[in-house]
């Protein structure tokens, strides 16, 4: 029990005015027995105790009734799970990531959180102030809002298709609430508690008070579609047949086939099934040249939003190669090989879209547009004259002697499958003048051994050791052609399929003035800056004016495909350095947010209490008059004069 306003208790003194009126009013008249009166003694002795009854419940009345006014005016509360509380600042964490578009019984994730929120902004009172917060949504603004605007914006939250970063919103919420000047500050924070969405290391709460809703039910069994490579990570070749390969995520272990279909230009061009972790291979084509643009899909469960993952494929004709220098009979073959299979046309160098040149032969001739791999070849001394060619194509790299032993290949970036590969023999790439360069592969001791380096016309790709058996073991390796492919398709540019995930920005053409969400919204843009409001999962169509310059696909990400939840020793963990408290439930939730809560008020139902008594009051004093007038006291018998 306690008092808003202690000070107004002094009006309980008003208590000392009944009781003095109660004791001036007891007068007693000088008293004469009379033998012939005395049959009145026993009448007058009930009367009297009647009086004295009702002058007591008098008393008791009037004094409840000051007492009761005066709690009442102290705005008397009684400690507990009320709902009043000081002026408070409440930054609401409302997670609208993609895992929140889960499916549970008739509605979403996001429903029931959003229906807990909107319990605990029942209890707000006016003076309080939130921030709401959305996980889903990093780049949005969250401003100072009243109650009622919160639960609008609450109310409008749809869930998005990027992931939750819970660690970022809750230092973000930290911020907001450390420069509020509120007596009291909390954090409300509402999520399914992904174990990805939390971070590694627990930010620094600063002893502020966590209140954290765990209502979610346990998820079930989540398959999606993990991963998707085209042709093998190289672009198709236009009248060529190509393939996808499909990688599903789900359940460890289970061995149910999960269907897989391809849809491009709007068409089904394949269907499949393979397990949780397998991969399934869907032959695909021949096509004209091209951009092809579609998904590949699974059969929806729980979680809807990862079961789809979209891609554009660009169908491109052949480049065309050029071989400068010798190259030695392994890289002769493999070209053969490219030739034959349709993957290159060779032409000269003038012509040429990609260049194979040993030790730099020709690349101070490149054109625009070309692309060059540079190979040592098998005469070492010309490699004094490629620091020469370096120089004089403005590529900022020097090659020199390597060292020796066996090394295998530990770093791969190509796509290309280089496990196992050996190098016997290396030359050391070392960028000139702190250059930062691309590295494609390395050795296991970090030196680069497959580097990508810009030039004043053209990129190149320098490997540092030549295609034969004698430097390593790549030219007898199935991934030899592969890798050859991949490096002529133009600095390893794959098939089209681009991960971008949903929540990260969007770099754009200069000239871009528009872009069209999936959703058929079209926003203005500047192409100088990047376009972070990815909040939607599918393809976005980049304009500059009415023509269109690009076609973006958007993917979910797939830590939110994880949707394994985080223990509460994970979660007290993360929030170890605040005041955390975990609901279970709504009841529980609304009970325990508003952590500073002063309990429940009970002075209007006081007051109305010392009106009863008031009421009361007035009928017994009335009673009371009314009897006196129709009974006479045998006192006035006794006080009569004797004549």
């Amino acid at each position: 029990m306690g008092f808003l306003n202690p000070a107004l208790l002094a009006l309980a003194a008003a208590v000392a005015i009944p009781l003095l009126l109660h004791f001036l009013h007891r007068s007693e008249g000088r008293r004469m027995s009379f033998p012939a009166l005395r049959y009145l003694l026993r009448t007058e002795k009930d009367h009297a105790r009647r009086i004295r009854t009702r002058q007591l419940l008098l008393l008791v009345l009037r004094c409840g009734a000051v007492i009761l006014a005066a709690f009442a005016a102290a705005q008397m509360v009684i400690r507990g799970p009320g709902p009043a509380h000081p002026p408070t600042a409440v930054a609401v964490i409302l997670d609208n990531s993609m895992s929140s578009s889960r499916v549970i019984g008739e509605g979403r994730v996001l429903d029931t959180l959003k229906a807990a929120a909107l319990a605990a902004l029942e209890q707000a009172g006016p003076d309080d102030r939130f921030w709401v917060l959305r996980a889903g949504e990093p780049w949005d603004i969250a401003a100072p809002l009243s109650a009622p605007e919160a639960r609008i914006r609450v109310t409008g939250t749809q869930a998005s298709g990027a992931f939750g970063d819970l660690g970022r919103a809750l230092v973000r919420a930290r911020d907001l609430l450390e420069a509020s000047s509120l007596p009291a500050s909390e954090i409300h924070l509402l999520s399914d508690l992904q174990g990805s969405a939390l971070p590694e290391e627990p930010p620094a709460m600063d002893g502020l008070p966590v209140v954290v809703y765990r209502g979610i039910p346990e998820p079930g069994p989540n398959r999606f579609v993990q991963s998707v490579v085209v042709g093998g990570g190289l672009p198709p070749r236009a009248n060529q047949r190509t393939a996808v390969a499909a990688t599903l995520g789900g359940v460890v272990g289970d061995s149910t086939p999960i269907p897989v279909r391809v849809v491009l230009g709007d068409q089904l061009r394949g269907a499949a099934a393979a397990p949780s972790g397998g991969t399934a291979v869907l032959p695909l084509g021949p096509f004209q040249q091209g951009r092809l643009e579609g998904y590949v899909e699974t059969d929806p469960d729980e979680l809807r939003a990862d079961d789809r993952l979209w891609l554009t494929v660009n169908v491109e004709p052949p480049p065309a190669v050029a071989v400068v220098g010798e190259p030695g009979p392994f890289v002769r073959e493999a070209l053969a090989v490219l030739e034959d299979g349709g993957r290159i046309r060779r032409t000269t160098l003038a012509d040429a879209q990609r260049v194979v040149s040993v030790w730099g032969e020709g690349i101070e001739r490149l054109q625009p547009e070309q692309q060059a791999l540079v190979v040592p070849g098998a005469d070492p001394a010309l490699r004094t004259a490629l620091a020469r060619r370096f120089q004089e194509a403005g590529i900022p790299l020097d090659i020199e002697a390597g060292p020796g032993g066996t090394a295998v290949v530990t770093t791969n970036r190509t796509g290309v499958d280089l496990a196992g590969v050996e190098v016997r023999r290396t030359r050391r790439l070392v960028p000139r003048d702190g250059q930062i360069l691309r590295e494609w592969a390395a050795l296991e001791d970090g030196s680069p051994w497959l580097l990508e380096v810009p030039g004043r016309e053209g990129s190149v790709l320098v490997l540092a050791s030549q295609l034969d058996p004698a430097e390593t073991s790549l030219p007898l390796d199935a991934a030899m052609v592969p890798l050859l492919e991949w490096a002529l398709a133009g600095t390893g540019t794959s098939s089209g399929v681009r991960r971008i995930e949903a929540g990260a920005p969007l770099s754009l053409a200069t000239a871009a003035t528009h872009i069209e969400t999936p959703n058929g919204t079209r926003l203005e843009v500047d192409g100088t800056h990047e376009f972070r409001p990815t909040r939607e999962v599918g393809l976005y169509t980049v304009y500059a004016g009415d023509e269109v310059l690009d076609r973006l696909p958007v993917n979910p990400p797939l830590r939110e495909s994880l949707l394994t939840p985080a223990t509460r020793r994970t979660v007290s963990a993360v929030l170890e350095s605040g005041d955390a408290v975990v609901a279970g439930d709504t009841d529980a939730w609304v009970g325990r947010v508003f952590t500073t809560r002063r309990g429940r008020e009970v002075w209007p139902y006081l007051l109305g209490v010392a009106l009863i008594l008031l009421l009361l009051e007035s009928w017994v004093a009335s009673s009371g008059g009314a009897e006196r007038r129709r009974t006479p006291s045998p006192s006035e018998f006794v006080r009569a004069p004797i004549a």
